[in-house]
């Protein structure tokens, strides 16, 4: 009796810059998986990178999606080119893995979910935070309430624009869809992954003096049972850029830094059973006690309510990888799932899915058209 053939993916990319190159080195070490060419390459620089990964550069995008070798198309072009090249790729009846976000309009993004869903092909955003095994810790510990129900949702990202120089189409909202739709959707799925389904309920947004570009936007809104709020800034440099999250509950709070987390504390009061399943959860963890209650003090008021408690605790979380090495993991993991031979039969149980790409963006231009009626209503001074 012969041997199964083995599980092969044929991928192409179209868009060979340089976070497609850094992408393309994680994505091909998933089972199977093999980089077959590159589509309407023009600049040398992607040339060169396609004669370093050994694949040939195809004439235009058509001839790539109409390669029969080719079980995967990754799209990584700026985002107003999304709708175009992963129309194209889905119509050619291949499989498309697509950088955020989905679309730069939700008609755009509702037309790519049915063409997908209609021909059967699995249509994925690359939300790679879903597999970020700090935040699934994270989640399970909020989702089991070991610190009671979440409150409060605080994002600040002061991120650099060292490589984003005036000209370049990330200032173009025409062209990335703006701050909130580039590149908040990451963080507008990040809460909804950890607290539930969102809503945005006011923004805003200011522009530089320099030549006029929009480099801050910020909005408030509710995510599960938390008061969520986000801001976005694009004004530092790699010196000073910092992100940190911040999730106030009940009982406790945790608190992340970087855009990739990485690492938490999680400071509590709890009772002896939640604290050993905090330890479960993170068994690398370093565990503190700050203080234990005699039992005259072990009833707590807290958001209206009592609460039974023995100590008061600090969790430190530590890194489980490097961030560059943590990053190139998510992406691996990405693309191991979504293109595993079982990935469509058990399509439900996948931690990223296609609405996902979509839910992220409705949040995103909510967002924006929020922070541009706030303008128009209130025009700034010059």
């Amino acid at each position: 009796m012969s041997n199964p053939s083995p599980h092969r993916v044929g991928l192409g990319v179209i868009g060979l810059g340089g976070f497609a190159r850094f992408s393309l080195q994680h994505f091909v070490q998933a089972p199977g998986v093999e980089l077959v060419a590159a589509g309407g390459v023009t600049s040398d620089e992607a040339r060169h990178a396609a004669a370093r990964y050994g694949i040939p550069v195809l004439e235009s995008n058509d001839e790539l999606c109409a390669h029969p070798g080719i079980d995967w198309v990754y799209i990584n072009t700026p985002p107003f080119l999304h709708f175009e090249h992963a129309m194209l790729a889905l119509r050619a009846g291949k499989h498309v893995l697509i950088e955020k976000p989905l679309a730069t309009e939700i008609g755009h993004a509702e037309a790519l979910m049915v063409e997908a869903d209609e021909r059967g092909l699995r249509l994925v955003t690359n939300l790679m935070q879903r597999y970020n095994p700090l935040l699934e810790t994270l989640g399970t510990v909020l989702r089991e309430g070991l610190l009671g129900a979440p409150l409060f949702f605080n994002l600040t990202n002061h991120a650099v624009d060292q490589g984003l120089p005036s000209g370049h189409w990330f200032w173009d909202r025409d062209k990335s869809g703006g701050i909130f739709v580039e590149h908040g959707v990451h963080f507008f799925d990040m809460a909804t992954m950890l607290l539930g389904p969102g809503r945005i309920d006011s923004a805003g947004s200011a522009r530089r003096a320099s030549d006029g570009a929009e480099d801050q936007v910020w909005c408030d809104g509710r995510f599960g049972s938390a008061i969520a709020r986000f801001y976005h800034g694009f004004n530092q440099t790699a010196a000073t850029e910092a992100q940190r999250f911040e999730i106030v509950c009940e009982r406790g709070q945790i608190t992340m830094e970087g855009w990739i987390p990485l690492a938490a504390t999680i400071t509590a009061t709890v009772d002896l059973a939640a604290t050993r399943r905090l330890t479960e959860l993170a068994p690398a963890a370093r565990l503190r006690v700050l203080e234990q209650f005699p039992p005259d003090r072990q009833e707590v008021r807290g958001h209206g309510r009592m609460h039974r408690v023995d100590q008061s605790i600090r969790l430190d979380v530590p890194p489980a990888s490097p961030k560059s090495e943590l990053y190139g993991e998510l992406l691996q993991r990405l693309f191991t799932e979504q293109t595993a031979p079982d990935a469509a039969s058990n399509s439900n149980s996948l931690r990223l899915q296609p609405d996902d790409g979509l839910e992220s963006l409705r949040l995103a231009i909510a967002a924006r058209d929020l922070a541009d009626a706030a303008d128009a209503a209130d025009p700034p001074e010059d």
